[in-house]
């Protein structure tokens, strides 16, 4: 294993009321592993990160969820590293290794692994056992809902749960279920990959990539304020018989329109005049797609008028021709920074909702970004996975990349 250490000091200017240039001190260290990893998912857990990697003989990552899941997972495997030593750390991989396994959790300091033969949620306790890390008895009710096969949990504290839904073509977005009173809310936006909650609001991380790359940071103030997704969208396992699932479909466009619906009366009275220049324009034989952009923008704009919601960055319509992506968010010396990425990745803040020009950046790594595996925060830290393949039966390069408040760890696996 070759060990290749760097510290980095760079210097870059904060605007502040007095427009007084500060210093910012960020330390990185790289290190590389010969080792051949195929992950599916990763945790952070006590001293260690911990990969699962899928040994299957050829599946692609994308074709995963249309799979029988006793096949894909078949062959598991951990490959697991000591956060403080750098090395692979054997022993404790060797103890924890299982087949079976597509999904990890860490919660209270505790390990959790989702098998798929037993269908239930295993604990780390000295050896596996059955136990899971969900208890509370609005999670159990929407696991069993047709909505929940559509989303995927991405954050969780004392309050909400934080899921990623994602529909494809019907549209994305992100929902809050709340703990104490089982009420689910939610916001449309760009498929949510990360949350991070910075103070009492959560900053959502969203990305895609289908023609074109485009994403989303914002900042959620109070999640209970967001539209209510009733019943007839979630589709409870006991009302099942009783609903269209196909109404689901709609759920994006349903978030959608109680934004505007909430609009005051003078702001409505601007989108019925959008909406009927759109059907007018929708009826010429001419289109002027330059105008059609102009009435994108109106909608856009109206659209973000909710002072619930703050838009960080967003270049998430069609007609936007940056292709940055945000994939975290995190505090350092008061500041909200965040990571992001284009054809590199890197560390940045915004100004008045701008971003600062890559020259300007804090640290900035050679990575590709092709697939994110995991980005998931725990306690302090935030760990991002990248896969530069998007098969899962073969060896590629794979970086792991650690955020710990001053200091930021590159692992590459080649």
């Amino acid at each position: 294993m070759r060990i290749v250490i760097i510290y980095i000091l760079i210097t870059i200017s904060f605007f502040s009321c007095k427009t007084e240039n500060k210093k910012l001190e960020y330390k990185s260290g790289e290190w590389t592993i010969n080792e051949c990893v195929q992950p599916i998912d990763a945790v952070l857990y006590s001293d260690y990160i911990v990969l699962c990697e899928n040994r299957t003989n050829s599946n692609y990552t994308s074709d995963i969820r249309f799979e029988n899941p006793k096949r894909i997972y078949a062959k598991t495997k951990f490959t697991v590293i000591n956060y403080y030593t750098n090395e692979i750390d054997t022993l404790f991989q060797n103890a924890i290794n299982r087949n079976g396994i597509s999904e990890l959790y860490v919660k209270k300091d505790t390990l959790y692994a989702f098998d798929v033969f037993k269908k239930s949620w295993l604990q780390w306790n000295n050896k596996w056992i059955e136990k899971s890390p969900f208890v509370n008895e609005f999670y159990l009710e929407f696991e069993k809902s047709y909505l929940k096969s559509r989303c995927r949990l991405i954050y969780e504290d004392e309050k909400y749960f934080v899921y990623s839904y994602d529909h494809g073509e019907f549209g994305a977005g992100v929902l809050f279920l709340n703990k104490g009173n089982g009420k689910l809310s939610g916001h449309r936006m760009t498929c949510p990959t990360s949350v991070f909650k910075d103070k009492n609001s959560y900053v959502i991380s969203g990305n895609l990539e289908i023609y074109k790359t485009m994403s989303q940071l914002i900042r959620i103030k109070d999640p209970d304020k967001l539209p209510v997704v009733p019943d007839d969208l979630i589709i409870y396992e006991k009302a099942a018989t009783k609903c269209d699932y196909g109404y689901q479909e709609n759920l994006a466009e349903y978030l959608y329109s109680e934004i505007l619906h909430k609009l005051p009366d003078s702001l409505q009275l601007k989108l019925r005049s959008i909406q009927k220049e759109i059907q007018d324009f929708n009826n010429r034989e001419d289109l002027d797609f330059d105008k059609r952009i102009v009435f994108e923008k109106q909608i856009d704009t109206l659209f973000k008028f909710d002072k619930n919601l703050e838009y960080l960055f967003d270049n998430s319509f069609w007609y936007h021709d940056d292709e940055t992506q945000c994939y975290a968010s995190f505090i350092y010396n008061d500041k909200l920074l965040h990571i992001l990425g284009d054809s590199i990745l890197y560390v940045t803040e915004f100004t008045n909702n701008e971003v600062i020009k890559q020259r300007d950046t804090i640290i900035t790594y050679n990575i590709p970004l092709i697939y994110p595996i995991s980005n998931w925060q725990i306690n302090d830290k935030r760990l991002i996975v990248f896969n530069a393949n998007w098969r899962v039966d073969t060896c590629s390069a794979v970086n792991c990349l650690v955020i710990d408040n001053e200091y930021i760890k590159r692992y590459n696996f080649k």
